[in-house]
Order: C-alpha cells, then sequence, then structure tokens
C-alpha cells in the first residue's frame, strides 16, 4: 500500500484524497532497493552502486539503471536513458520551467509503448546519499519537483512541483 502512495506522490506530488497525516515540514522518504520497502526518514538501503553521475551545466544528477528505475515510478518495463537522453530531457525542460538549480535523478521506463524518463528533482537531499538512493520528499514546495520526458518526442509531457505541508 505504502508503495502505491508514493507512486502516486511522485506522478502527482501530493498525497491523494488527504490519506495519511502530512507533516509540516518535508519528510524524505527512502526506498529500499533490495526490500522495495521505504522508511520514514532516510535509513532504508542505498539503492544500485552503479549509478552514472552527470553534470549538464552547472545541474548535477544522476542516471538510474533499469534495475532501480522501479524505485521511482511503476510501469511495466523499464530502461536505462544514455547521456544524450537525459542532455535532452534536461534542455526540454529548461525549455519549458527555465533554469532550475535542482540536483536530478533520471529513470527511464516505458509507457505507451514509448521511452520515457522521469526526472526527480530535488535542493535538499535530507542528508542520504543521492547518488545511490532516490529521493522521494512528501511536499517540500518547490524545492522538490518531478517531470515527465518523452524521448521519441523530445518533449516535456509533465511537470509538477511538490505541494506543501
Amino acid at each position: 500500500m505504502i508503495l502505491i502512495v508514493i507512486l502516486i506522490i511522485v506522478l502527482f506530488g501530493t498525497v491523494p484524497f488527504g490519506f495519511g497525516h502530512e507533516p509540516e515540514e518535508p519528510e524524505c522518504v527512502a526506498v529500499s532497493a533490495t526490500t522495495g520497502e521505504s522508511s520514514d526518514g532516510c535509513g532504508a538501503a542505498p539503492a544500485s552502486d552503479s549509478w552514472q553521475l552527470v553534470r549538464i551545466g552547472e545541474v548535477e544528477g544522476v542516471i538510474v539503471t533499469e534495475a532501480d528505475a522501479a524505485l521511482f515510478v511503476g510501469a511495466g518495463a523499464y530502461w536505462t536513458p544514455t547521456l544524450a537522453d537525459v542532455q535532452g530531457a534536461d534542455a526540454a525542460l529548461t525549455w519549458e520551467e527555465g533554469s532550475l538549480e535542482h540536483r536530478r535523478q533520471y529513470a527511464g521506463f516505458i509507457e505507451a509503448g514509448g521511452p520515457k524518463i522521469l526526472i526527480n528533482g530535488f535542493c535538499d537531499d535530507h542528508g542520504i546519499d543521492w547518488r545511490q538512493t532516490p529521493v522521494l520528499v512528501l511536499d517540500g514546495g518547490d524545492c522538490s519537483f518531478t517531470a515527465v520526458y518523452a524521448v521519441d518526442t523530445d518533449s516535456l509531457e509533465r511537470f509538477d512541483f511538490n505541494g506543501e505541508a
């Protein structure tokens, strides 16, 4: 059940239908790569250590492996984006939303037959190693966002800042 709620939060940036108690400050949720379970705070085991570090302009990010993409988004299939793919995603993001200084995690998934990239952006890593562990923030306002980039159409399909507590 908690994974479904986290997925909805990642995709839509809000807790559905007032489910649970919303914290007064942003809350970090770490998800274990081995068990898939979440924990309050950031004490879960790190995900795969093979995420690729990237820098696009002044922005730091990591490309999440296919094996770990399900920690970010629920889909039927996953893939590992290339540096060129995430550069395209960032260009579309900048074109649509302007310059955002958030660190980023890029996870590839397949939806409606086409490759997509979920961009998980955040300005506060809550003390976890974001280069190896998903940073999923409940609330967070404009300090956290999610976006979906369609590789085939080179377009940003969705962009949402997280809600406020």
